[in-house]
C-alpha cells in the first residue's frame, strides 16, 4: 500500500498520487478512491478533470 501525505487539499492529492503511482511505472486502467460521503462528488469531478483515461470509483465506508 503506498501512502500520498504531502497534500494540503483533494486536488494536490490527487497530482502528488499519480506522480507518486507513475514513479514506480505501476500501469492501470481503474481508480477506487475512498472518501468521505461529503466529498465524494468533489472527488470524483476533480479525477475526471486531473487524472485522464481511467476509469474511477468512488466511494465512502459510510
Amino acid at each position: 500500500m503506498l501512502v500520498e501525505n504531502q497534500s494540503t487539499n483533494s486536488g494536490e492529492n490527487i497530482e502528488f498520487s499519480k506522480k507518486l503511482l507513475h514513479s514506480i511505472d505501476f500501469k492501470f486502467n481503474r481508480v477506487i478512491a475512498v472518501q468521505k460521503p461529503s466529498m465524494i462528488l468533489r472527488v470524483k469531478l476533480a479525477l475526471d478533470k486531473k487524472w485522464l483515461g481511467s476509469e474511477f470509483f468512488v466511494n465512502s465506508p459510510e
